[in-house]
């Protein structure tokens, strides 16, 4: 006999699915927590997201035999809306399942349209009743301690105006800072029928942390001032309580945390609440600011319906930040069904129930396109920092100038016409210039990751010292200036390239294959290549051949044998981490370079065969290396995504890859090679085994950089003339 159901899913049309083994739900909550938090470094990589599609079936099939059956996800990929239904919600099993992902994921195939998941904690007591509407707003603000150097006190009093004038509602006096206990008493007295907490969660919390407080906290916690004025973590069974204090429960509670949607926001639910909405994992900052406000402003217009507020500020989001979205989980968790609700509407078609109703969709463009008045301007706020050195590396890779940059509009609803930005980087008589112009209907313009430079100017081009300068930003509303300022920056040499935590991920670009000299070292490396294959018909064609080999070998004996390359210390550079690198013109030209000169020269021969090379960083040392075949790589993607950095840049590799790079190594999988030999006419033998020697030495291992993930990601070769 079957096993009661723990979770079922429901389709528009009637269609259940449901999900019974706990065993297997945690087996699947911990494997995809792991992934999901790097989703940074695998979410564009075409194979990676191919593969772990194919485990989301894998993973939903195995949680429901049902959906091996026929053409179960056809249905599931055409539903457009899905809601996930919580039978025991006591137990908390299957909370913690990013089923959002794993849904749209699976079927992101099929789909020819937007695929909605909600999720419905069947609880035995009614709850809130919801058909009266909500009439007053408690905002609950934390930035506790240390975390307030990082998270403004006027931050937060801005999104607490903001989320008042987008709902409407009479604003209670907010809570700020305040404990577990006061906050439960205050909302015991004033049970406010909706709740907008905004904080930091544990995770981000820790990372701030002074390091000498050696502080942690769980991931999925609201920082919170502790009961003795310390922080404290506020994890679900604690904050929970606290929020639904009150005689009349909550009609929603919004959690404007990351970490807020697998545990915090079904515990609102579960003690009470009608509705909550969270993060289910690491979201960006800008982009849930303006989901929070487009749901508020939604929601209020659709006269209190969460579902359409929901499809409404998930449309925004998806047609602005579909790239931020990407393995993310935006959780709304109600306790009624909102599917029942939907479905008792009458008719519909499915393939656009994930889509806002059209009247609603107007009404709320109508709304932020009211021009703002005048008499605002004083409210309209920029704010600018860009980075201090400024490297061509940097521009040439369309990365940002700017460690922040945007443009607020005052605490109302409407829309900012006609606002005018200018930034001018000054090098030379030909000053680097970019304006823009356009209209703000949301409450942030960010432009950090819009501004960006033309490559044309002489002086940027050809730069071979540090040069001061000034970067200048200028920001204009109907003819007033709302920020104009210039700032100090520093340009570096086009050919420098700083090994620091920011900068080093760009030693991709010194890698060159259209230098012209490369061509002819591949011409000379021809006879070579002719006589290890043993035939006149051996070619330079990448892993088309299975003789990879043979055409690394010859290459080496080509450098070997028609030059006589020697070692040379690095040109003079200024600055910690800095380093002035050659060219594999200028080397060839001079005949010498550096151990990472040379190491750059051999990986531009080898990616100009279409091979895929890569960079090994020691301490004070350097050389190079390639992946044996092109499926070499598939198990470094996969320890990238289970096991890798989270913050950090996917083509790069750290000292926590040394077990596994060691173990691909030994297979052959990849092939590491002292490029130093070149100056000591070794084999490739020898110049493989004393390159494996040196990697097994865990301490000296920093780095390993994968040149053709890097491509794939926007590094690309810096211009060849500036170079040489």
């Amino acid at each position: 006999m079957a096993s009661e159901p723990i979770v079922s899913l429901h389709l528009v049309n009637g269609q259940a699915y449901h999900f019974r083994d706990r065993a297997i739900m945690a087996e699947v909550a911990a494997s995809w927590a792991n992934r999901l938090v790097r989703r940074n470094a695998w979410s564009r990589i075409p194979d990676l997201r191919k593969t772990f599609a194919s485990r989301c079936r894998y993973d939903l099939q195995r949680l429901c035999p049902e959906l091996a059956q026929g053409e179960a996800f056809e249905r599931l990929a055409s539903a457009g809306l899905i809601e996930i239904r919580f039978l025991r919600p006591n137990s908390k099993i299957g909370w913690d399942i990013p089923w959002e992902f794993l849904l749209s994921s699976a079927t992101e195939n099929e789909r020819e349209s937007t695929l909605l998941v909600i999720r419905q904690l069947v609880c035995e007591k009614p709850g809130r009743d919801l058909r009266s509407g909500p009439q007053t707003l408690l905002v609950h603000k934390n930035n506790p301690g240390y975390l307030g150097r990082t998270y403004r006190d006027n931050s937060l009093k801005r999104e607490e105006k903001v989320v008042e004038v987008h709902l409407g509602l009479r604003a209670l006096t907010p809570l700020h800072n305040e404990s577990l206990e006061s906050t439960r008493r205050r909302i015991a007295t004033a049970s406010p029928d909706v709740i907008h907490v905004s904080g930091v969660d544990g995770k981000q919390a820790g990372k701030l942390a002074p390091q000498e407080a050696g502080l942690k906290f769980p991931s999925d916690s609201l920082i919170v001032t502790g009961e003795n004025g310390d922080v404290a973590a506020a994890t679900a069974d604690l904050l929970a309580p606290a929020l639904c204090a009150g005689a009349s429960k909550p009609a929603f509670v919004g959690l404007n945390f990351v970490y807020s949607g697998a545990d915090i926001a079904p515990a609102m639910v579960l003690n009470g609440a009608y509705g909550a909405l969270g993060f289910h994992n690491d979201f960006d900052d800008i982009a849930a600011e303006v989901f929070y406000f487009n749901f508020y402003l939604a929601w209020r217009l659709s006269h209190w319906n969460l579902l359409d507020a929901f499809r409404l500020a998930w449309y925004q989001s998806s047609t602005r930040d579909n790239e931020c979205l990407r393995g993310t989980g935006i959780v709304l968790w109600s306790r009624e069904s909102l599917l029942d609700i939907e479905c008792s509407r009458g008719s519909f078609d499915p393939s656009g129930v994930a889509s806002p109703p059209a009247d609603l969709l107007r009404g709320f463009e109508d709304e932020l396109d009211k021009p703002i008045p005048q008499a605002e301007r004083r409210n309209v706020k920029a704010f600018a920092s860009p980075i201090e050195q400024i490297n061509y590396s940097l521009l040439h890779n369309n990365k940002s100038l700017f460690q922040y940059f945007y443009i607020r509009k005052p605490q109302c609803v409407g829309s900012l016409k006609d606002l005018k930005v200018d930034v001018a980087l000054h090098a030379g008589p030909d000053a680097m210039s970019y304006h823009t112009s356009g209209d703000l209907s949301g409450s942030i313009w960010p432009l950090d990751d819009i501004v960006r430079l033309p490559l044309t100017s002489t002086l940027a081009r050809s730069l071979r010292e540090i040069t001061h300068t000034q970067l200048s930003v200028r920001v204009e509303w109907n003819g007033h200036t709302v920020f104009d300022r210039s700032f100090p920056v520093s340009l570096m040499p086009i050919e420098q390239w700083q090994n620091d935590a920011a900068n080093r991920k760009w030693l991709p670009s010194f890698v060159l294959p259209r230098d012209p000299s490369v061509s002819g070292v591949i011409d000379s490396a021809q006879p070579y290549l002719t006589a290890l294959a043993d035939s006149i018909e051996a070619g330079f064609d990448g892993y088309q051949n299975a003789a990879v080999g043979n055409q690394v070998t010859a290459i080496w004996w080509a450098l070997i044998g028609n030059l006589s390359l020697s070692y040379i210390g690095a040109p003079p550079a200024y600055g910690a981490e800095a380093q002035r690198l050659r060219s594999p013109s200028s080397v060839l030209k001079g005949r010498r370079g550096t151990c990472i000169d040379l190491a750059l020269l051999l990986a531009s021969c080898l990616e100009y065969i279409d091979l895929h090379p890569l960079l090994f960083l020691l301490k004070d040392h350097a050389f190079a290396g390639y992946y044996r075949k092109p499926e070499s790589s598939k198990d470094v993607y996969e320890w990238m995504a289970e096991l890798g950095d989270p913050d950090g840049d996917p083509w790069v590799l750290g000292a926590d890859f040394h077990s596994t790079m060691m173990t691909l190594i030994d297979k052959g999988e990849i092939v590491p090679v002292e490029t130093v030999g070149l100056t000591k006419k070794w084999g490739m033998k020898k110049a493989v085994d004393e390159a494996k020697e040196k990697l097994r030495l865990k301490g000296t291992f920093e780095w390993m950089m994968d040149v053709n993930l890097a491509r794939d990601r926007g590094v690309t070769p810096l211009p060849l003339l500036e170079m040489n």
